[in-house]
């Protein structure tokens, strides 16, 4: 960007070879075909290394372009450009070397996860018999092939010991024989089957509270009807920035349907979508 500027401030006729412009002209396809080769080559490894090194590559390739299209313009038309033309590459440059900054902080700092791999483990759960609902998955990204995750499942209240053992032996294995995905912890949320006035009760908290277009789904549903209380999570859209009053306008819905019962209200966020 410098010697640009200062070309431009100060231009002086260039001179120009047919052999220099051929060996420029060598160098610009050099650099762009490995270049290419070692971005794909990062893409395929998940090296971000190797991915910022071949943009880089690409983007010297650029200089030498510009020393060739100056001198095609100052052969052929006696126009002298190579200052400008210089100074446009430096910022393209300069942006190129800004994104992979970024890239590079960005995951470091941890990204959210694809929504196709997200939904790709829901349903591998969500087809296992014994599960009736899957929520609040997290994933955390360690690099190539080693992510590890946890989630929260519904089952039936009626489960016992030895079987919800071996359901969640069943969601690890399965999770991680079709996704490479470590799953260390895995939560229940019991669902009430036997009590249909449980099961009423949750009917009209459900419709009521969903109508609301910043609640995306409620999950977590359980009455205990000798101590009088209702609990459930409901997750909201990031576009809520006020968890806490929401959490106290539902709270405050459910007390107006339900005003002897005490009311526990979780607020998530659906991180994996």
């Amino acid at each position: 960007m410098i010697e640009s500027v200062k070309s431009i401030l100060d231009p002086k006729k260039p001179v120009y070879t047919t052999w220099g412009l051929a060996l420029i002209s060598t160098t610009i396809i050099a650099k762009f075909a490995l270049g290419y080769w070692t971005e794909k080559r990062g893409d395929t490894l998940q090296s971000n290394a190797l991915i910022a090194s071949g943009k880089d590559s690409r983007m010297d390739s650029l200089v030498p372009l510009s020393t060739v299209v100056s001198a095609l313009l100052f052969i052929f038309f006696k126009i002298h450009l190579s200052g400008w033309l210089g100074l446009i590459i430096s910022f393209l440059i300069i942006k190129s070397g800004i994104e992979i900054l970024n890239d590079s902080i960005s995951k470091l700092l941890g990204e959210r996860v694809s929504a196709t791999l997200s939904k790709q483990i829901k349903e591998t759960i969500a087809q296992i018999p014994g599960v009736k609902g899957v929520y609040d998955l997290v994933l955390s990204n360690y690099g190539p092939n080693t992510i590890i995750g946890s989630v929260h499942i519904e089952v039936n209240d009626t489960m016992s010991m030895n079987e919800l053992d071996t359901l969640e032996r069943n969601i690890a294995n399965q999770v991680y024989e079709r996704s490479n995905i470590f799953l260390t912890g895995i939560g229940l949320y019991t669902k009430n089957t036997e009590n249909t006035f449980v099961q009423s009760i949750q009917t009209k908290i459900r419709q009521k509270i969903e109508q609301d277009p910043l609640i995306k789904n409620m999950h977590g549903f359980y009455i205990d009807p000798s101590k009088k209380k209702i609990q459930f999570d409901v997750v909201l859209d990031f576009k809520e920035k006020d968890a806490n009053k929401k959490r106290n306008e539902i709270s405050k819905q459910v007390k107006t349907l339900f005003p002897d019962y005490f009311i526990n209200v979780t607020i998530d966020r659906e991180i994996s979508d």
